[in-house]
């Protein structure tokens, strides 16, 4: 009996420190970086944020891309190409692809659809002068969700969705 509470007591130490329940005092203590000279107490570790900007890929049963490029100007560049279920086979609806433009805050980036011209389709200011787009993309870790209402894609053709960060190249 002695021996199954002692495992017992092991089992839940074990479960408490995987699941991160630490008393205040242990999760309040930062990791010191530099001291400063008034108070003597640690600064806070924080590593650079990494840029989102470079390729992704749609993740399931959909095929897609999505590029998120920063010229530096304040103003992201996204473009999205794909949106079909190669499953489908010959049922398959043809790619579709858009071009953005617009700002990043925090985690989200909210651009305009802007006209351009492609080996895939164009779109033309008159296009979107009918039909305004946008596009928002939110960054998670490594991933992009992407929620557009952009319709002048093939019919079914869908650029929304979950995209993993491509390895670079």
């Amino acid at each position: 009996m002695m021996m199954l509470k002692s495992c017992a007591a092991i089992a839940l130490t074990l479960l408490l420190a995987a699941c991160g329940d630490r008393p205040a005092e242990a999760r309040a203590q930062t990791v010191p970086s530099s001291r400063t000279p008034a108070t003597g107490r640690a600064a806070p570790v924080t590593a650079p944020a990494a840029s989102p900007a470079g390729e992704y890929a749609m993740s399931g049963p959909r095929v897609g891309t999505l590029e998120l490029r920063d010229p530096g100007n304040g103003e992201w560049t996204v473009r999205l190409q794909g949106g079909g279920a190669p499953i489908e086979g010959a049922a398959m609806v043809a790619d579709c692809e858009l071009h953005a433009r617009g700002a990043r805050e925090g985690d989200r980036i909210e651009a305009n659809v802007v006209p351009f011209d492609s080996t895939l389709m164009s779109v033309t200011a008159a296009d979107l002068q009918r039909r305004p787009s946008a596009v928002t993309v939110t960054l998670e870790g490594g991933a992009a969700i992407v929620d557009t209402d952009f319709a002048l894609c093939a019919m079914q053709a869908d650029l929304n969705g979950r995209y993993v960060r491509r390895a670079a190249r």
